[in-house]
């Protein structure tokens, strides 16, 4: 029974050490943050690199990878809006753990509100709304969208 007990707690252990989390504050600097300075944020001080750039749309996409392993990625791309904060669509590997992200969106004052379409929650505190994907996609990857209307 100990040797059971053992197990599960090492388990348990691994699991939240290979876990990848979120940076709130920085992706909350991303709604704000403008396009001409987004990439010095973003590549120098964080160390993303820049994956694509839509003049014509405003998207800027970054990624990055966490000790050279691809489950541990991340993209993220920044639509600048006129006059409006942006919005950030993020695209997670596997090792960011959902669960976590919901818990810690809800600790930061979130409300789960519903199911959209039964492929995203949607969690909303005051103007500001994040979708988070119910499924992760083909490859794995679980979509994230924060959106902020002022």
């Amino acid at each position: 029974m100990k040797k059971i007990i053992i197990c599960i707690i090492l388990i348990s252990i691994a699991e939240n050490t290979f876990s990848q989390q979120l940076d709130f504050p920085f992706l909350n600097k991303l709604t704000k943050i403008s396009i001409d300075e987004v990439d010095d944020y973003m590549i120098n001080y964080y160390g993303y690199e820049k994956i694509e750039s839509k003049s014509e749309t405003n998207v800027m996409t970054y990624g990055r990878y966490y000790n050279h392993d691809l489950d541990n990625s991340i993209m993220i791309s920044i639509s600048f809006k006129d006059d409006k904060p942006n919005t950030l669509e993020l695209l997670i590997a596997k090792n960011f753990d959902i669960q976590t992200i919901k818990k810690e969106l809800i600790k930061r004052g979130y409300k789960k509100q519903s199911l959209i379409d039964f492929k995203f929650v949607t969690f909303k505190k005051e103007k500001s709304t994040v979708l988070v994907s119910i499924i992760p996609n083909e490859f794995g990857k679980s979509k994230i969208r924060f959106i902020s209307e002022s």
